[in-house]
């Protein structure tokens, strides 16, 4: 495939800016570097272990304020954790028989990762999932907080975070849109879910600032 003239001189300029970074003031350097290279990757917070692992999505205080949201949320985060290899995963359906379990109620979250062979839980507790609209209800607007830890299944330490026992929090706001046939309660809800899993699981990964969409919190 031939070049065009205008992509030969963006290379060129690139790797003239590239070559010249050591002989250019530090602060100087930064910029250069920054406009050719792009933004540095972020870190992840932290690497889960290479073992089974546990998605488990609740309200703890309320359970049944957010078990549809959040089985659809946990599906998504499983998907999004497969796709990046993070972890091997614990299949939901796993998750579904010992639920149905009377005990389950009474089960902590290192014997509800034991009951399924998980070695860690990935334990988010979600405090709000849910859609606001203004007063006349012509805007809609999605609001997702919770906190995420990561629990040895074995002896119920919290892996992660160290400095939180609590866990990590995590909040994901959509912006306003006008309510109608491509804004709806649940399209909204869909786009929350999704946006959640992308954000809990840039936890665990490095990534790139050009990646995120949306704001994040």
């Amino acid at each position: 495939m031939a070049w065009r003239r205008s992509d030969r001189s963006a290379m060129l300029f690139r790797v003239l800016c590239v070559l010249a970074l050591p002989l250019v003031p530090g602060c100087a350097a930064a910029v250069i570097a920054h406009k050719v290279m792009g933004p540095p990757p972020i870190p992840a917070q932290y690497i889960p272990a290479k073992e089974p692992m546990l998605v488990l999505v609740e309200n703890y205080h309320n359970p049944s304020a957010t078990a549809i949201d959040g089985r659809f949320l946990e599906l998504r985060i499983e998907e999004e954790l497969q796709v990046r290899n993070i972890a091997p995963v614990i299949r939901a359906d796993r998750l579904e028989s010992v639920r149905s379990d009377p005990a389950y109620e009474k089960m902590t979250i290192p014997a509800i990762g034991r009951a399924v062979g998980a070695k860690q839980v990935l334990y988010v507790n979600v405090r709000a999932f849910g859609v606001e609209s203004t007063v006349g209800g012509e805007m809609i607007k999605g609001n997702s907080e919770a906190t995420v830890r990561v629990v040895d299944a074995a002896t119920g330490d919290t892996r992660w975070p160290n400095d939180n026992p609590t866990g990590y929090p995590l909040k994901v706001t959509t912006p306003w849109l006008r309510k109608g046939a491509d804004a709806t309660e649940a399209s909204l809800r869909d786009r929350m879910a999704d946006q959640t899993a992308d954000a809990l699981v840039k936890l665990f990964r490095k990534y790139s600032p050009d990646e995120d969409e949306g704001p994040v919190e």
